[in-house]
């Protein structure tokens, strides 16, 4: 299996706090994690873990945190080739603030990330065609275009950023969309209720719906799959794991229902582990977990 991820590849700086400070007040921070982001990076990095020979098409800057984003991929067995290093460029970063009991906030700076829809993605072709998904995240919709010009059939998970931005106007990519992933919010800025199933005659759509689990609309029909429970310390990056465990699961010839069921063990897992690309599971981690909650995949 060899999977192609294209987007951002930032550094995540996670604050782990009791409270938010005021004004003017200073709080000390339980714990701070610092490593290798972004959307993309985070789906490529965890179907490596998953068993995927993995690729990242991104750009970082020529600093320090270009360096260890670089070394955090490869560590994770995703191969760096074609990841472009922008000169005189920083490297795009992310600062999480996961207040006990919250939402987390986040602060972007996105740096060398801007530069990825400048680039010509007919350089990526021979990559793009070795690939079994090439899979796009949390990008703008230029970069979306480019890579549709090159390369159809795509899987997309666009993000709340874009999917705020343009509304309905996601669905104008979808005929170069061949799986299309989304949270149950972001879908609701875009679809109408009763508009996902008529669609899915053309491309898979798959959300994702937090502690309510998993849905996927496929050539009309409706598909659901209850949460596995588990205790959240940090949902960064769950979303990228959740994308990549259902698409090795169909990858490696499961069915729809069975592919929830792994995809929701997967992030499941990945919320009880502090930092974004931390506690990414294998897949054999994935399968006993979902076997062990559902009784079965």
């Amino acid at each position: 299996m060899r999977v192609t991820a294209i987007g951002n590849a930032n550094i995540d700086i996670t604050l782990f706090l009791d409270e938010m400070p005021g004004y003017d007040e200073d709080v000390l921070a339980e714990e701070i994690i610092f490593g290798p982001g972004g959307s993309a990076s985070n789906f490529a990095a965890a179907s490596s873990h998953l068993g995927a020979e993995s690729f990242l098409i991104a750009c970082v800057g020529d600093d320090l945190f270009g360096e260890i984003f670089l070394n955090g991929m490869k560590r994770h067995n995703v191969s760096t080739e074609w990841i472009k290093r922008v000169y005189g460029e920083r490297t795009g970063t992310v600062v999480v603030i996961q207040e006990r009991g919250k939402q987390r906030r986040m602060i972007t700076m996105r740096g060398a990330n801007s530069m990825l829809g400048t680039l010509d993605f007919s350089e990526f072709l021979p990559l793009l065609k070795s690939s079994d998904v090439v899979h796009v995240s949390s990008v703008g919709e230029e970069v979306v275009s480019r890579v549709i010009q090159t390369y159809e059939g795509i899987s997309w998970d666009p993000g709340i950023k874009i999917v705020k931005k343009i509304g309905k106007e996601v669905k104008n990519y979808l005929p170069g969309v061949k799986r299309l992933f989304m949270n149950i919010r972001e879908a609701r800025f875009v679809f109408e209720e009763d508009e996902m199933k008529r669609i899915s005659k053309d491309v898979e759509i798959v959300l994702k719906m937090g502690e309510k689990g998993a849905r996927a609309y496929i050539m009309g029909e409706l598909y659901e799959q209850r949460a596995v429970e588990a205790r959240a310390v940090d949902t960064t990056g769950a979303g990228d794991v959740f994308d990549a465990a259902y698409t090795i699961a169909i990858l490696k010839g499961m069915d729809v229902d069975s592919a929830l069921k792994i995809a929701n063990a997967a992030a499941s897992i990945k919320i009880t582990k502090k930092g974004t690309q931390s506690g990414l599971p294998s897949w054999e981690e994935a399968l006993n977990t979902a076997i062990k909650f559902y009784g079965g995949v």
